[in-house]
């Protein structure tokens, strides 16, 4: 009878474990279709959505790219050119300089400051660029390849008729997306306009996430925020296109995290971070695309600081965000090369695969370099009396706030998963190495990242008197 009774009772238990293994398989089997379904139609849109600008006839931008060109021009080699409507042709010597102008120093001696108009030369001429055939047009990303240096050389040579003999090069690794905001602002504006208009948005954007955290009662965050904000150098965010995508899609990610008033949700916050990694992915030319991740992340954990979790359970939560945000990020990479494959026969994962080789080794041209010098290379931009100012101040105010307004209670966890979260630059580089070497001028604001965590460390265990009395009572 005993034995009848033990063998009920482990069928009993068994029958228990295996329904709680069928319901956890489910539960991933439904994360998994969510995940894909956002993934399969975000792809399908972001060709449409540039499928459609690619019906604005050429024409309606020719005006503002030619002066576009020229203004990249005169940037780029300190030429004055006269200005008779739409710009004259730069002299043919000018032409024929090294183009180390293209990324040139907006503050002359602060090297954080350099801009990178060589790419924004590539995104007008990409943007100008049509073949007539709209579904080509927004998978292939063709450009305008002729007599020159750059991609500004290019087109402008094209468009002012100092050639006849031209080609269409295609850049299928990347979305291009950028393209369903430039085309249509081109059509209306030159690059001189887009930038009043692309600072007033970034400074709108700051302004509105900085209201709902002092909306939330949160006023200890304003502050790494501002350091993370600085150390991003928004001057050149304000000018540069190629800059500005990450930024764009960090502050999204932010706000539609500050607005949230339950950051425990952790099936909305999963979703809004695999979006994160999409809208990324079809935006951003590789410039400092981390910072996608780790900002939100820090923001989410300061936010959710009062809940208490453990600290197995707060690194899960750290893990599986990054994990929907990687999700994001390379399915949507890979999704338009599936897509160039099947509707147009064209294998751009050959290509995609022949840059990551590159972009993650140690080498430049045969030269071999060190991961410490990938490190160094990097952090040297922020070699600056003024970074140094703003850091000593902000140390100073976060010390004070720490002081006057220090928490009754250390959430331990938190703090462990805000310094895990410092350490993605880190991987970052080490990941792309030759990328973070080459383009260490764009690359140096992953740090933003390690400063944003450190302030955040120290203010999130500052709260007003607000905030205190709510949280402890």
């Amino acid at each position: 009878m005993i034995l009848n009774i033990s063998r009920k009772i482990g069928m009993f238990c068994s029958r228990k474990l295996n329904a709680r293994k069928r319901k956890y398989r489910m539960k991933i089997m439904k994360y998994i279709i969510r995940a894909g379904l956002i993934l399969a139609i975000s792809s399908l849109l972001g060709v449409m959505l540039l499928a459609a600008v690619y019906l604005i006839p050429q024409d309606k931008l020719r005006n503002n790219v030619i002066y576009s060109l020229t203004i990249l021009h005169t940037e780029a080699y300190s030429e004055i050119v006269t200005d008779s409507g739409y710009g004259t042709p730069v002299e043919e010597e000018v032409a024929g300089r090294k183009p180390a102008g293209l990324a040139s120093e907006m503050l002359q001696g602060i090297k954080s400051t350099k801009l990178d108009n060589f790419t924004d030369g590539f995104i007008l001429n990409i943007s100008y660029t049509q073949t007539g055939d709209a579904i080509r047009d927004a998978l292939m990303g063709e450009s305008t390849v002729a007599e020159g240096n750059d991609p500004v050389h290019w087109l402008y040579n094209v468009l002012w008729g100092k050639t006849d003999e031209y080609t269409y090069s295609p850049y299928t690794r990347y979305w291009h997306g950028y393209q369903i905001f430039t085309r249509p602002l081109l059509a209306f504006f030159n690059i001189s306009s887009i930038r009043f208009f692309n600072m007033t948005v970034q400074l709108a954007l700051m302004v509105l996430f900085v209201s709902v955290i002092i909306a939330r009662k949160r006023c200890e965050l304003i502050l790494p925020f501002f350091v993370m904000w600085i150390t991003l150098v928004p001057i050149t965010l304000f000018y540069s296109l190629q800059y500005s995508s990450a930024f764009y899609v960090t502050m999204l990610t932010c706000l539609a995290l500050a607005v949230r008033r339950d950051a425990g949700d952790i099936k909305h916050i999963c979703i809004v971070f695999e979006l994160d990694g999409i809208l990324l992915a079809y935006f951003d030319f590789l410039t400092y695309p981390c910072i996608c991740l780790g900002i939100p992340l820090i923001l989410l954990l300061s936010l959710d600081y009062d809940r208490v979790l453990s600290m197995r359970e707060r690194i899960k939560q750290v893990f599986l965000l990054c994990l929907n945000w990687a999700f994001g990020y390379a399915g949507m990479w890979a999704s338009k090369w599936l897509l160039v494959q099947i509707i147009l026969g064209e294998n751009a994962f050959s290509s995609a695969e022949a840059a990551i080789k590159n972009r993650s080794s140690n080498n430049v041209d045969g030269a071999v370099f060190t991961y410490a010098d990938v490190l160094l290379e990097n952090i040297r931009y922020y070699k600056n009396a003024v970074f140094a100012l703003v850091f000593v101040i902000a140390l100073a105010v976060a010390s004070f706030m720490l002081f006057k307004y220090c928490r009754c209670r250390i959430n331990k966890a938190v703090l462990a998963a805000i310094m895990l979260c410092a350490a993605l630059p880190f991987a970052w580089y080490f990941v792309t190495m030759n990328h973070s070497m080459v383009h260490a001028r764009f690359t140096f604001r992953e740090f933003s990242m390690l400063f944003y965590a450190l302030f955040s460390a120290i203010c999130v265990n500052s709260a007003p008197n607000s905030i205190k009395e709510k949280a402890y009572g």
